[in-house]
Parts: C-alpha cells; sequence; structure tokens
C-alpha cells in the first residue's frame, strides 16, 4: 500500500498533465483555426486576383505582339519615303506634282505587296499630298490633334498615335507613325504621316474597353497614342521611368482611384518602348471568392471541432504508458546507469527506450575511449618529442656551443645557449600543452638560429599573420618537425636564398596554418607515397615529422584535422595544418595556466624537473 505522499504524486500528476494538454489542444484548435481561415481568405483573394491579372497581362502582350509586325513595316516604309522625299520637302522650290508622283508610287508598290497603309505629307498648312486611299476628312482630323501640332512646331521629331475617329467603327481606327522633317536651320520643314488600320489589334482594344473602365497605350516618353477617352490621345500621361517604379512593368497591382478600387495590368514591350495599360474595377472580381471563403470556414470548425476531441482521448491514452517509462527512470542513480526493458505498444515509448539504452551504452564507451585516448595522447606526446628533440639534435647543438666558447665567441654561444634552453623547456602535465601562435612562431625563430648556426646556412625565416590569429591557441612545438625538415632536407643541397614561409588562416570552423619552404621540393612518387601514408619515414624527406603532426591534430582537434601536403621538384614544398574547431580545444586548467604563462621562472625550472 502506498504512503500519502505518494498517493498524492500518483494521483494529482496525471490529473495535471490531462487538463494541461486539453487546454493546449484546445487553443491551439482555435489559433489554427483563426490562421488558416485568415490564410485561406487572403490567398483566396490574392489566387483570383493574381491569376485575373496574368490573364490581364497575357491579352495585353498578345495586343503588343499583333501590332509589332505591321509596326516594324511601317517603320520601314517610312525610312524609305523619308529618304526619297528629304531633297524635295527641304528645297527652296518645291516640286508639288514630282511628289505627289512619288507618294503614288510608293502606294503602288504597298498594294502589290498587302501593305494596308496610307502615306500623307503636309507642308505648311496648306500644302498637302496624300495617296488615293486617303480622305479629305481624316486629314482634316490629322492637322486638328494635338499630336499633329506637337510635330508640325518641331517640338517632336518621331512619334506614334493611335487615332480614333469612331469608337464604333472598327474601320476608321488607324495608327500613325508622324516623323517630322528639319531643313539645314534645324526647323519643321513637313510632317510625314504613315497611317495603318490594324483591325486585328483595334477589336482586342475595343474588347477591354468594353470589359475595363480605362484602357490606354503610352509610348516611350509618357504620351498616349492610345485611350479609351480620345480627347486623351496625344497628351502626356506619366513619366515612364516612374510608372516602372510604382507599378513594375509586365505585371498587375492594386491601386485606389476616386475611392475605387481597380486592378492596374500593363505589358511593356521592350523594342517599341510602348506600354499597355488597362485599369479594371475590382468589386465584381470578389463575388466568386465569397463562396469558397465560406465552405473553407464550415469545413474548418467541423474539422476543429474533430480534431479537438481525437487528441484529448489518444493522448490520454498514450501518457499513460509514457508515464510508465518516466517512473522506470526517475529513481535510477546518475552514477550508476543501467539498462531498462524496452516496451513496444507505442513507438514513442520503444524509440524513447532504445534511445535511452543507446544513450547508456555510449556513455559507458565513452568512458571507456576516454581513458584510451588519455593515454594515447601521452604516448603520442612523448612519441613526438623524442622524434624530434633526439639526442642527436641536442648532441650537435650543444657541440656548436662549445665550439663557440673554444672560439671565444662567448657572446653568441650565451645566446646560442638561452634560445636551446627556450627550445627544449617542456612543462611536466599530463594534457597536451597549447600555447598562442606567436609563441610558437617565437621558438621556431630560436630554431631556424641555431640551425643557421650549426650548418651555417642563412635561412630566412618569414611569417605573414593577421595579428588577430597570433593569439589562437595551438599544440606546442606543432610547426618545429616541418620547419626541420625544410632545413634538413628541403635546403640540404642548396645554401644560398633559403626562405621558410609561415601563413595562416582561417576557413570556417577550421584554423590552417601553410609552412612552405623554397627547397628542392618533393618527388611526385614520394609525395604520393606522404599523402596516402604508405611510406617508411625512416631515412626520407618529410617522414617522422608529417607522420607525427598527423597524430598529434588528430588526437588533440579530431574531425577533419590533419595535413596536406603540396610540392613541385624542384621548385618549392608546402605543408598545410588544418584544424578542425580550433576555438574549443580540451585543455585542463594546468594546460591552461601553461598557456597564460602564470608560472614564475623558478616554477617552470621545478616543473620540468630542472
Amino acid at each position: 500500500m502506498l504512503c500519502p505522499a505518494v498517493r498524492r504524486k500518483a494521483g494529482r500528476r496525471p490529473k495535471k498533465i490531462f487538463q494541461e494538454i486539453s487546454a493546449t489542444v484546445a487553443l491551439s484548435t482555435v489559433c489554427v483555426l483563426v490562421l488558416a481561415v485568415a490564410m485561406v481568405s487572403y490567398f483566396a483573394v490574392r489566387f483570383v486576383l493574381d491569376e485575373t491579372g496574368r490573364a490581364r497581362v497575357e491579352v495585353l502582350e498578345q495586343i503588343s505582339d499583333v501590332s509589332a509586325g505591321n509596326r516594324h513595316t511601317m517603320e520601314n516604309v517610312m525610312e524609305r519615303v523619308y529618304q526619297e522625299l528629304y531633297p524635295h520637302l527641304t528645297s527652296s522650290e518645291i516640286d508639288g506634282a514630282q511628289i505627289q508622283a512619288k507618294l503614288d508610287a510608293f502606294q503602288k508598290t504597298m498594294d502589290s505587296v498587302g501593305i494596308d497603309a496610307t502615306i500623307d505629307v503636309v507642308r505648311g498648312v496648306r500644302e498637302i499630298y496624300m495617296t488615293e486611299n486617303e480622305t479629305n476628312q481624316s486629314i482634316q482630323n490629322l492637322l486638328n490633334s494635338y499630336w499633329y501640332i506637337k510635330h508640325y512646331s518641331g517640338e517632336t521629331a518621331e512619334s506614334w498615335n493611335l487615332r480614333f475617329i469612331d469608337a464604333q467603327d472598327i474601320s476608321s481606327y488607324c495608327l500613325s507613325l508622324g516623323r517630322t522633317v528639319y531643313n539645314s536651320e534645324g526647323r519643321s520643314a513637313a510632317v510625314i504621316v504613315i497611317n495603318t488600320s490594324q483591325e486585328n489589334q483595334f477589336r482586342a482594344l475595343q474588347k477591354l474597353v468594353g470589359e475595363s473602365d480605362r484602357v490606354y497605350i503610352l509610348d516611350q516618353n509618357g504620351i498616349a497614342i492610345c485611350h479609351s477617352n480620345s480627347n486623351i490621345v496625344g497628351t502626356w500621361q506619366a513619366s515612364m521611368p516612374a510608372f516602372e517604379e510604382r507599378y513594375g512593368f509586365n505585371g498587375s497591382r492594386m491601386i485606389r482611384k476616386n475611392g475605387q478600387s481597380y486592378m492596374l495590368s500593363n505589358y511593356h514591350d521592350g523594342e517599341s518602348g510602348w506600354t499597355y495599360v488597362e485599369e479594371q474595377n475590382i468589386s465584381g472580381l470578389l463575388d466568386s471568392v465569397v463562396h469558397v471563403l465560406t465552405a473553407c470556414i464550415v469545413t474548418a470548425a467541423l474539422t476543429g471541432a474533430a480534431v479537438i476531441v481525437l487528441s484529448y482521448a489518444r493522448t490520454r491514452r498514450a501518457l499513460r504508458a509514457l508515464s510508465g517509462f518516466t517512473e522506470s527512470i526517475e529513481g535510477m542513480d546518475p552514477e550508476n546507469l543501467v539498462l531498462l526493458p524496452v516496451k513496444s505498444a507505442y513507438q514513442e515509448v520503444y524509440v524513447l527506450g532504445t534511445a535511452f539504452n543507446l544513450m547508456v551504452e555510449r556513455v559507458q564507451k565513452l568512458i571507456a575511449d576516454i581513458q584510451v585516448r588519455e593515454a594515447e595522447k601521452v604516448r603520442s606526446e612523448y612519441d613526438f618529442l623524442q622524434a624530434q628533440l633526439s639526442p642527436h639534435f641536442m648532441h650537435n647543438t650543444l657541440l656548436a656551443i662549445k665550439s663557440l666558447m673554444a672560439m671565444g665567441r662567448l657572446e653568441e654561444a650565451s645566446g646560442m645557449m638561452s634560445e636551446f634552453v627556450e627550445l627544449i623547456y617542456i612543462p611536466t602535465t599530463s594534457e597536451i600543452p597549447l600555447v598562442p601562435l606567436r609563441e610558437e612562431l617565437h621558438l621556431l625563430e630560436n630554431f631556424v638560429s641555431i640551425m643557421n648556426c650549426r650548418t651555417d646556412k642563412d635561412v630566412a625565416f618569414i611569417y605573414d599573420i593577421p595579428e588577430r590569429l597570433e593569439e589562437v591557441l595551438v599544440p606546442r612545438m606543432i610547426l618545429q618537425p616541418l620547419v626541420g625538415n625544410s632545413i634538413f632536407h628541403g635546403f640540404a643541397e642548396k645554401t644560398d636564398g633559403c626562405r621558410i614561409t609561415i601563413r595562416a588562416q582561417v576557413k570556417g570552423r577550421i584554423f590552417e596554418i601553410a609552412v612552405e619552404d623554397n627547397g628542392e621540393g618533393i618527388s611526385p612518387a614520394r609525395l604520393q607515397d606522404i599523402s596516402t601514408d604508405q611510406y617508411v619515414p625512416a631515412g626520407h624527406h618529410h617522414g617522422v615529422g608529417i607522420l607525427n603532426v598527423k597524430k598529434r591534430l588528430r588526437i588533440v582537434y579530431g574531425g577533419s584535422s590533419g595535413v596536406v601536403v603540396q610540392s613541385v621538384y624542384g621548385r618549392f614544398t608546402r605543408v598545410v595544418l588544418r584544424m578542425d574547431g580550433y576555438e574549443h580545444p580540451l585543455m585542463s586548467p594546468e594546460a591552461q595556466r601553461v598557456v597564460r604563462n602564470d608560472f614564475s621562472k623558478e616554477e617552470k625550472y621545478e616543473c620540468s624537473g630542472g
């Protein structure tokens, strides 16, 4: 029998969970319903308007395509007429008969090739030349139009105009191309007008006029060359850059005019610069959306009620199985995790149980791996130090110092000894010591200085590293084996102009350090062996140093860390160290003290056994 505390705990928790879930499901369902209705309403309206807008733009594009061919034909005819009549129209002595004869010849040619067009030439206000297909009424309408007056005054050099003579008679519509003829003084001498009916285009325009409130065409200057209100034809309507910025080309958008909502659709013909515009009242378009919205709201309400009931029942049943799992792990000792029996009644409980057991197994394996890895770190560190600071290196360096002292070069011997002591100092710690890159570079300077004294070479040590990267922590003596390879092997047969360059950069999570020398390089076959670790280190160029550096990087950083070797035989060798996740290397407090250089000078020698 359970104690009162346990009974209260067991009775209170299911009730609280169920109430919370019930309230959450109800609130979530209401929110989803409100959001769904709002989104459906919005997207339904947008869909209807967008589809309508795209359809209107396609119609305007079709009208543009119809006029494109005729427009090109008129431009070609205008160019020929202008070239033929220009000498006659600008001459001081006008031969009207010759001008009329040329116009008749042009008309005959156009009729023979099926071009439905007429030509008018107006010089001043009295001299009028026209082809036989033209009428006095159309000429009179032309002379009275604002469009012609702008040409006659010389204000406009060339422009288009759609003239609506009778809105109910398609045959009376004509598209006109006008060009002003200027004399040698730059004054208007005459106006040439090419006219064509374009019945197909006008039928489409007439249909749009019947369906829309306004239909008009603007030329590249924003002048209405066609408008459903004929009184506006020839007047300036808008700056085209401003029109494009406000409405955009080849699209549609909602606008407000006189308290009404309109859909403004337009299509811009980039070749001619014309913009076909339609303004349509959208109040009638929204009627079709009402039925869709009503159906959506009813469906959403019914679905929401069903979701609340079903979610509550199924969640209550599932939580009973989940509570058993939580009680099983609740009293488990964190220091002694054990595997639990996995129940498969519910997928969620099965997954949680399987994941928990897998986590326990991985934790146990991780503890064992950490122990092995720590031991491997220590072994790798000692192997590396033994390989790089070998007794042979120490013996030769001390022998060089002794020789300097014997020759009385005590100052050089003292400096070399200081550099040597600083170079071989290694703190006694179970962790891999990490130092700022600038300290590593300082040690390399000492190493190169010692090797220059020993080998009588003048190796130039250069590093080009941004100041902020000099504070990045790296394993101590990680670069010395690579610099040693350059001196011992890269410059084995070279005495002059030896140079070692170090660069560093950051690429995402990876910190790269490149060590490059201008030595003898590595043969292609040997380079392939080094890149695949298929080589015997002893006695070969770039052997044991690269192997140990690779091993240390993988232990400290893991991931994609490693070494990339590039070389051109006889020219250079470049070794790139890649440190993955360099910003968070594992360090013990003791190692951090070493990095910060918190030890006093006496402590350092005590730690090293000196």
